[in-house]
């Protein structure tokens, strides 16, 4: 009695082996048939436990909570040094099991996509400069002996939110693509203004003549352009740094010469722009110049040194 009972158990044991040797089989073709698609692909169960998932969908780094959101709105965009890629996503409900597959939307215009993230960066910045500023104020009405550092630190927070505005009046332009004509020499006093701290932080007073030989004729976004031409000042006043450092110090003042044409914007500098090459390759800046349908070409000469802006016909 106590043998045929022993044996029942040890069968039953083994069928429980079996099963369970089948059932992580058959995951492990499941999980091997996942990470072959060439789309992000996740299962979770109704605890919101991952079941399976391949490789694309934990890059994107969401979980069971930012997907029930996500599916509410019916898209997801996400961005990398590859581009910018929007996904469509359906969920399907099965046995316990929720299936979530993202379909990709080939787009032919990335500008409001561009817009929702630089908009969603921008927000974030902001919250806790907010914060930061307020800290500073409260300290402000006590009198202390360090109430000039406390400026100046309010000051460089200032900045920083001039850029966030800048970013986020980018966002607006991008999900509204607003276009008219560019008061050139204003939008290079706007984007010099939030390169302010950056020169007085490298103890540099820039030296900037500006001549205008006729009105730039060209329609295009004025918040792109000062965008554009601070990521282009930011890597002129890099180089002026690189080269100040190789020759010890005697380069001189750092000096500008703008000249207003037509169809072009010269920007002339009294030194070697050594990092031309890294700025053509900028992705963010190859795109607002597509979009403002400008080009940019490098002088790199033994009379003259900068940048030019043409206008693409």
């Amino acid at each position: 009695m106590f043998g045929l009972l022993t044996k029942k158990q040890e069968s039953k044991g083994q069928e429980s082996h079996l099963s369970s040797q089948v059932i992580l089989q058959e995951i492990d073709e499941l999980e091997e048939q996942l990470s072959t698609q060439d789309f992000p692909m996740v299962v979770f169960s109704n605890e919101g436990e991952t079941l399976f998932q391949n490789k694309l969908f934990s890059d994107l780094k969401l979980n069971f909570e930012n997907l029930c959101d996500l599916v509410k709105e019916g898209f997801f965009v996400t961005a990398d040094t590859q581009g910018i890629q929007k996904y469509r996503i359906r969920e399907r409900d099965h046995e316990g099991m929720h299936t979530f597959i993202f379909t990709p939307i080939i787009q032919k215009d990335s500008a409001h996509e561009v817009g929702i993230i630089t908009s969603s960066i921008a927000h974030e910045l902001n919250n806790p400069l907010a914060g930061i500023r307020g800290a500073l104020e409260v300290m402000l009405l006590d009198e202390v002996d360090y109430q000039d550092q406390l400026s100046q630190m309010l000051g460089v927070v200032d900045r920083c939110q001039k850029l966030v505005n800048t970013f986020l009046g980018f966002s607006r332009q991008a999900l509204d693509c607003n276009i008219g004509q560019v008061d050139f020499k204003m939008n290079v006093d706007q984007a010099m203004d939030l390169m302010k701290y950056r020169f007085l932080e490298n103890q540099i007073s820039p030296k900037l003549t500006y001549s205008k030989h006729a009105v730039f004729d060209h329609l295009c976004s004025s918040t792109f352009l000062v965008m554009t031409l601070y990521l282009c000042l930011n890597e002129a006043l890099t180089s002026f740094e690189h080269q100040k450092l190789v020759r010890s110090g005697s380069i001189g003042p750092f000096m500008m010469k703008i000249e207003e044409e037509k169809s072009k914007v010269s920007f002339l500098f009294n030194f070697a722009f050594d990092h031309s090459e890294k700025l053509l390759k900028n992705r963010l800046l190859v795109y607002l110049l597509q979009s403002l349908g400008l080009r940019l070409r490098i002088i790199d000469g033994l009379q003259e040194n900068g940048l030019v802006f043409d206008v693409v016909n």
